[in-house]
C-alpha cells in the first residue's frame, strides 16, 4: 500500500506574536523521532488550550502543495514556507481533495483518525502580517486538517503516512468546506450537511458549526 512521506515535523512552545499575544505558532522542525500522544507531539505546546490542541485536535496536517499557491494569491513580502501556519506535519500529495473525515491512517507506529478541517483563527495572520489569512484559509478550504490518535506511539521525519481505511460516505474535505462555505444550499447539500452533523467521527465544534 503507497503512503506520502513525512517531510518535516514541528512543534513550539508560546511566544510572543506582534502585538505581544502569546501563541504557539511559532514551531520549529524536529529532525529524529518524537512521541505522539492522545494529546499531540510531545514538547508541542498550546498558548490557548481551550481553542488549540486536546485529543480532537492533536495533530496539525497543512499540505505543502498549498504553498506555491499562497505565494502566488497573496505575494507576501518574504515567501510562506512549510512551518509557518503552525502545522505539525508537513505533507506533499494530499490535499482536502483527497481525504474524508473518517479516515485512517498508520504514520510510524501511531494509529490516526482524520477528525476535522482546521477552523483557522487570527494568530496565522498575525504572524504573517496578512490581517486576511483566516478569511483567506477558510474561503480558500485550504486550511489544512486535524487528527486524533487512535494509538499512540512515535514518528520521525521519513516515515510514510498510508491510509489504512477511507470514509465510506464520500464527502471530501474539500466538498465539506463547499457545505459549510454555502449561503443556499440544495437538496443535495441539505442531505449531506445532515448527514455530517450526525457523524460521529467529526469533531463536536465542526458538527456545532454546521448545524
Amino acid at each position: 500500500m503507497t503512503g506520502h512521506r513525512l517531510e518535516q515535523i514541528f512543534i513550539g512552545t508560546p511566544a510572543p506574536l506582534p502585538d505581544g499575544s502569546p501563541s504557539a505558532i511559532y514551531k520549529q522542525a524536529v529532525s529524529g523521532p518524537i512521541a505522539v500522544g492522545v494529546d499531540g507531539l510531545a514538547g508541542d505546546d498550546q498558548a490557548d488550550p481551550d481553542n488549540h490542541g486536546g485529543s480532537e485536535r492533536a495533530l496539525h496536517h497543512y499540505p505543502i502543495d498549498h504553498y506555491a499557491f499562497w505565494n502566488t494569491h497573496l505575494r507576501p513580502a518574504e515567501p510562506l514556507a512549510p512551518g509557518v501556519l503552525g502545522e505539525n506535519l508537513s505533507i506533499a500529495g494530499l490535499t482536502e481533495a483527497d481525504v474524508h473525515v473518517g479516515d485512517i491512517f498508520t504514520l510510524g507506529t501511531t494509529r490516526l483518525q482524520l477528525s476535522q478541517p482546521r477552523w483557522p483563527c487570527w494568530k496565522p495572520g498575525a504572524r504573517l502580517s496578512i490581517k486576511p489569512m483566516a478569511r483567506e484559509l477558510i474561503t480558500q478550504a485550504r486550511a489544512g486538517w486535524f487528527y486524533r490518535v487512535l494509538a499512540a506511539g512515535e514518528i520521525a521525519p521519513g516515515d510514510m503516512l498510508t491510509r489504512c481505511e477511507t470514509a465510506r460516505h464520500g464527502i471530501t474535505l474539500a466538498r465539506l468546506w463547499q457545505l459549510k462555505n454555502t449561503t443556499t444550499p440544495d437538496a443535495a447539500m441539505r442531505d449531506e450537511i445532515a448527514f455530517m452533523i450526525g457523524y460521529e467521527a467529526l469533531a463536536p465544534d465542526w458538527r456545532e458549526r454546521l448545524r
